[in-house]
């Protein structure tokens, strides 16, 4: 009895020994979804096998697909965020894994990229890349929730600078080289077109961006003309699966305030967002002078879009963006009807029509369809002595189709796009010709990614553009990257770019277009060659103290730059191309340290733009050679932010004055943010910000303007601050 009980219980387990083995042995199709800690699909995550070199990637939509038997052990990885490590079992394997990776403690805030069009994270990118989010970017909101001229000013190696001693227009330059240089964008459609000018910066308010990617250096293979400083790529949120409803008013002790309120939703196949902003600043004149250094504004902005999920891999939106803004500066009285003086009064309105679709037809492959359709209505009206009118209507529109696809170790992204801007002059003056312009482009381009091992990458594009009026561009670029060890990546990078002519450059801005002729036919495009070069170091110092470093070297030559001339005869202006050449060379530094919940970041910007003439070399103007700064933030998750800044500005060559040069300075200031929940499902933020509390401003050591009649000033170049400390309190609700 015993040996027969004995045999049937060996039969019974050899029998459930092969079941098993059976069964680990067979392999089955693992279906994976990975997210980031917010919900957000994440590309480009690396799943595989332990103990294998069987792995697969992500695909846009964050999915993957993997053959696997249970018992194996899968890892998942991602630069910059705590890997995740499980063992497969059978019940495991019968639905879609899904993981929600988190941040690791000593890494960079990562991003999923949108510039580039492929499905890369920012640490495998090839192109250096800049991006502001998360808290950096709440921190901005905090400091101007009207427009993005902060965020831009306080980034390494961009620089924004007043035009306008009463109407406060800004201008930026990207490592020295001005605005019209780079290409905004949203959503990486075109955003603004020369017109635009000073306002363009002006008029964008923050609250419905997500992140902001910052390109430097030539960038035409993607972007064609224009893109020779790089590009400023605006990213908005878009529907999550949970509702969000935002809302935030700020005030100004420059008699200003901000209302501003967001809301995203989906329901089924259908979602939207609804963004609307007003802005209202009375004119604000802190030295006394009787001229205003923040003007009288006023601007409206509402921007719904929608968006249609086709099918699980396809997906419509469309938006339409309105503005309007009225901004008056000058002489307070005039303002106020009370007595005549100088004046300057802008007025515009802006409307955008956009469209996106986009198909996965594999994971590995996009289809994308875009483009835009917008309108711009300014007027420029100056009171001196007598009345002076500049007005005008532009329509600009672009259009793209693109497609992607990625196949073992190359990546393709080919494409066509065209681009249109027209200009019609309202209202000329009866001896002056109309300045009217109609510009179309039509380029090609083809780029390719070739990661030829784990520690080289390699991109080459080529970019073809036929414009009306300049004829055929052809443009090549390149990058490589070398990922020495782990922490420690080389890139190198370089291209060309071309700018074609209009009236609308900085210098015929500063003078309102006033006696400006129309461009010559005889003008011809800027063309520009660059190089970049840059390394990114991170090392930890024991498990508290984590340290990330980079360093960027540029340079950039131009041909044919133009320049605003003077005809003595005719008592005209007229745009030019100058025998000389302008170059920008330096380098950037950038330091974060990371300590339990402090974190230092810590900024320094050389730049060295020169322009050749034929009988000098003059630095260009109103660019300061050296930059440094400081930004010490302390927080507690969802609690306090506190931040402290500190930012040196070096002396910068004044304009017409060559041999004279401006004073440097510093300047300081202090947020804080504190969060708590009222009410379950209702977040309270209340915040105060103290912008430049040490008060500095060019208006205490000279005034920004010359001359004893007020109803005729000549305004000097601006190089500091005019508007001093300006403290800022608000509230934001999150629903």
């Amino acid at each position: 009895m015993q040996a027969t009980l004995s045999k049937t219980l060996q039969i019974f387990t050899s029998i459930f020994l092969i079941g098993t083995l059976s069964l680990q042995g067979q392999e089955i199709t693992a279906k994976f979804l990975i997210l980031d800690e917010t919900g957000l699909p994440m590309p480009g995550v690396h799943i595989l096998i332990r103990g294998s070199d069987t792995g697969v990637e992500t695909d846009f939509d964050g999915k993957a697909k993997l053959v696997v038997r249970s018992s194996e052990t899968v890892q998942i990885s991602m630069i910059g965020y705590a890997s995740w490590e499980q063992q497969l079992t059978q019940e495991i394997l019968e639905s879609t894994i899904e993981v929600r990776l988190q941040p690791s403690v000593e890494s960079l805030e990562n991003v999923v990229l949108q510039s580039t069009r492929k499905s890369r994270q920012i640490a495998d990118e090839v192109n250096r890349i800049e991006v502001i989010a998360g808290e950096e970017l709440e921190e901005k909101f905090n400091m101007n929730s009207s427009n993005i001229s902060m965020l831009l000013r306080e980034s390494t190696g961009i620089q924004v600078q007043q035009t306008s001693a009463t109407s406060a227009n800004m201008n930026f330059k990207i490592q020295g080289l001005d605005g019209r240089y780079t290409q905004m964008l949203q959503d990486g459609l075109p955003l603004y077109a020369g017109f635009s000018g000073g306002l363009s910066i002006m008029q964008i308010p923050p609250l419905n961006l997500k992140q902001v990617e910052i390109i430097k250096g030539s960038n035409s293979t993607l972007y064609g003309g224009g893109a020779i400083a790089g590009i400023i790529n605006l990213i908005t949120k878009v529907p999550e699966e949970e509702s969000d409803l935002d809302l935030m008013i700020s005030g100004m002790s420059s008699g200003g305030m901000d209302l501003n309120g967001y809301y995203a939703g989906k329901a089924a196949d259908v979602g939207i967002t609804l963004y609307a902003t007003a802005n209202f600043q009375n004119a604000y004149d802190p030295d006394g002078d009787q001229f205003s250094d923040i003007p009288e504004a006023r601007r409206y902005t509402i921007n719904p879009r929608l968006f249609f999920y086709l099918s699980e891999n396809t997906t419509l939106d469309a938006g339409v963006n309105f503005t309007r803004e009225i901004r008056k500066g000058g002489y307070l009285k005039a303002l106020s009807n009370q007595e005549e003086g100088y004046m300057e009064r802008n007025a515009s309105q802006r409307i955008s029509y956009r469209v996106n679709f986009t198909h996965d037809p594999t994971p590995q492959s996009r289809f994308t369809m875009k483009g835009n359709l917008s309108t711009f209505d300014r007027s420029i009206e100056e009171t001196r002595l007598s009345r002076y009118d500049f007005s005008g209507y532009q329509v600009a529109s672009f259009v793209e189709l693109n497609y992607y696809h990625k196949m073992d170790d190359w990546e393709w992204v080919v494409g066509f796009n065209s681009w249109s801007d027209r200009f019609t002059e309202k209202n000329p003056f009866a001896d002056q010709t109309k300045r009217d312009y109609t510009d179309y482009t039509v380029g090609s381009f083809l780029q390719t990614t070739w990661t030829a091992t784990t520690d080289w990458t390699l991109e080459l594009g080529l970019r073809m553009d036929r414009e009306n009026h300049y004829g055929l561009f052809t443009l090549p670029r390149f990058s490589v990257m070398y990922k020495a060890i782990p922490s420690l990546t080389f890139r190198l990078g370089g291209g060309e770019g071309y700018k074609t002519p209009n009236i609308f450059i900085q210098k015929a801005e500063d003078i309102l277009f006033r006696n400006i002729a129309p461009t010559s036919s005889s003008l011809k495009a800027e063309r520009s060659r660059g190089v970049n070069f840059d390394y990114n170091y991170k090392f930890s110092m024991g498990d508290a103290i984590s340290v990330s470093v980079n360093q960027l070297w540029f340079y950039t030559f131009l041909e044919n730059p133009l320049d605003l001339q003077h005809d003595a005869k005719t008592k005209t202006f007229f745009i030019k191309n100058t025998t000389s050449h302008l170059d920008t060379k330096g380098v950037e530094n950038n330091v974060k340290i990371a300590y339990a919940e402090y974190k230092l970041f810590l900024q320094y910007t050389y730049i060295d733009a020169q322009k050749h003439l034929e009988e000098k070399t003059v630095e260009v103007v109103l660019t300061p050679r050296h930059r440094a700064g400081m930004v010490l933030m302390y927080e507690v998750e969802d609690v306090w932010r506190m931040g402290y800044e500190l930012y040196y500005t070096g002396s910068q060559r004044r304009p017409v004055e060559y041999d004279v040069l401006s004073r440097d300075f510093f300047t300081m200031g202090f947020m804080a943010d504190y969060s708590f929940e009222p009410i379950p499902g209702v977040d309270v933020s209340v915040y105060v910000n103290f912008e430049n509390f040490t008060d500095v401003r060019m208006t205490r050591w000279e005034r920004t303007w010359t001359g004893t009649d007020t109803k005729n000033p000549f305004f000097k170049g601006i190089y500091a601050p005019t508007d001093g400390f300006v403290f800022t309190g608000g509230l934001k609700f999150r629903l």
